[in-house]
């Protein structure tokens, strides 16, 4: 989260370009998974939820990809080709009812849909607080994708901070942190307080 909450304005509107109009989720893992439970709990494209400042955010910092997205839908509407067409080319190919392997590969994707549906409904009956996630979610985004986020970027850094030290209390706490063994904790103690005194000679020396 500390390396997003640096990353310059045009870097954000870039990636958030990718994620409304090619379904990109980002390199930032935090808000890939974030979006990914944002859409499996309200079943809505993560890209349809831009707010009037992220668009002008995106008219204002990725106009050479907008215009490349122009161009390449003004293509893709010329050379379309129709389902008729398509199932046409299809069949040309493969006799889906006559080949064994494409009828098994049919089968396959069919009980992986369902499988996926499952799981999907017990990520979502399972999920505390959801309207309360995505209504903090959306807002988290819109801090994240606006210019006022360049005044912020030390308070974030701080925030990010106080977040990771969170999670380290509650995963200690239940026992799911490898700082729970004591040969590890120990190596981290000696690694951290070197670095200490190392830092502390160099301002002395200076």
């Amino acid at each position: 989260m500390r390396e997003f909450s640096v990353r310059p304005i045009e870097k954000r509107y870039d990636e958030l370009w990718g994620e409304a109009y090619f379904g990109v989720r980002g390199a930032s893992g935090l808000f890939e998974i974030f979006s990914m439970a944002y859409e499996s709990i309200t079943g809505k494209d993560i890209g349809d939820s831009l707010t009037h400042s992220m668009k002008d955010g995106l008219d204002t910092y990725c106009q050479e990809q907008m215009q490349m997205y122009d161009e390449f839908l003004d293509e893709a509407e010329d050379n379309a080709m129709t389902d008729e067409e398509i199932e046409e080319a299809i069949s040309e190919y493969v006799d889906v009812e006559e080949d064994p392997d494409m009828a098994e590969l049919n089968r396959y994707f069919d009980e992986l849909a369902v499988r996926w549906d499952e799981s999907e409904k017990r990520f979502r009956q399972e999920f505390p607080d959801t309207e309360g996630f995505c209504v903090r979610y959306m807002k988290l985004r819109e801090l994240f994708y606006t210019d006022e986020s360049r005044d912020i970027r030390y308070p974030l850094t701080i925030f990010d901070i106080l977040v990771e030290g969170m999670l380290d209390v509650f995963l200690g706490r239940r026992g799911m942190t490898l700082y729970t063994d004591a040969d590890n904790c120990a190596r981290a103690y000696i690694s951290i307080k070197k670095q200490i005194d190392a830092i502390k000679k160099l301002r002395e020396e200076a």
